[in-house]
């Protein structure tokens, strides 16, 4: 399993914990927070997702590795 399908188990799992949570009458404020934090895993996941599209798409090898740069800096990751 690739790094992208890991952390979409991973997300799966957040959003499935919300939805216990709520069934479970867990405080508003820890349900909030367990959303927050599940939104910043699948928003994580989307730049992952762009970056590799983005290098797949430059074959010239300086170019790739300055595109990477750029994107590191641009996600800050």
């Amino acid at each position: 399993m690739d790094k992208i399908a890991k952390a979409l188990v991973r997300a799966k799992g957040q959003v499935v914990a919300v939805e216990r949570m709520y069934y479970d009458e867990k405080p508003c404020l820890a349900i909030v927070q367990q959303l927050a934090a599940a939104k910043e895993a699948l928003n994580r996941i989307g730049r992952e997702m762009l970056k590799a599209e983005a290098c797949q798409l430059v074959t010239n090898k300086p170019q790739k590795i300055k595109l990477e740069q750029v994107l590191k800096r641009l996600f800050k990751s």
